[in-house]
């Protein structure tokens, strides 16, 4: 498997940070149309063939299935329009978080984007993916809101932080997409590098686990 020289220079760009190299999205079997998605790159579509756009890689994901799991809404239009395959009720999926009442809501510091705060919260033991009335979680509140360092300290740590970056508010919008919808591009950009991490890292363990049943249904 080969990536077009253009395409695998961004990605190289990207995956620096990440815990992930080209390398691992072989073994992973990503190929360039589940790359262009899970790397939200629109620009090389042209050099694919069809024939390809339904294979499914190492957890089992086709290209339109990472558009669904990750809410990349163009490419969920254009895969959809070629006819390609994917299982949609992955659509159906809004979070990990419970609703809290709207008192409890704007008690969260996450407005004014207080990193201390929002991570004492954590440590005492309480979720960070919960949601007020509207879907949205102290994440997507940091990046509507443009707080830079806070959304990107929790980008960078979201897994200390068991943070759900696929969580969908109300209107069906991740965290990555408020940003980008509301202008802040830097903190859209470093949710982008986080989902490409974190679907990596799920796709390694979904590998894993596959191989473990099948070692014990062979023993």
């Amino acid at each position: 498997m080969t990536y077009p020289p253009a395409l695998l220079a961004e990605m190289e760009k990207m995956l620096r940070g990440t815990r992930f190299g080209i390398d691992d999205l072989l073994a992973l079997e990503i190929g360039v149309w589940h790359a262009t998605v899970l790397f939200d790159d629109t620009e090389h579509l042209r050099l694919f063939a069809p024939a390809a756009m339904n294979e499914r890689d190492r957890a089992e994901n086709t290209p339109l299935d990472i558009a669904y799991r990750l809410n990349r809404s163009i490419w969920i239009d254009r895969l959809e329009a070629f006819g390609a395959e994917g299982d949609k009720a992955l659509l159906d999926w809004k979070g990990l978080g419970s609703f809290l009442t709207p008192v409890n809501h704007n008690r969260l510091p996450s407005k004014r984007g207080i990193i201390k705060a929002l991570a004492n919260r954590y440590r005492q033991g309480r979720s960070l993916n919960d949601r007020d009335a509207a879907g949205n979680t102290p994440l997507h509140w940091l990046a509507a809101h443009g707080h830079s360092k806070a959304a990107n300290y929790f980008a960078n740590h979201y897994r200390t932080f068991c943070l759900d970056l696929s969580a969908r508010n109300n209107e069906g919008h991740t965290a990555r997409d408020v940003a980008r919808l509301a202008g802040h591009h830097d903190i859209a950009a470093q949710l982008l590098i986080r989902e490409i991490d974190n679907y990596l890292g799920a796709a390694y363990i979904w590998q894993q686990m596959c191989a473990d049943r099948s070692s014990y249904s062979r023993s």
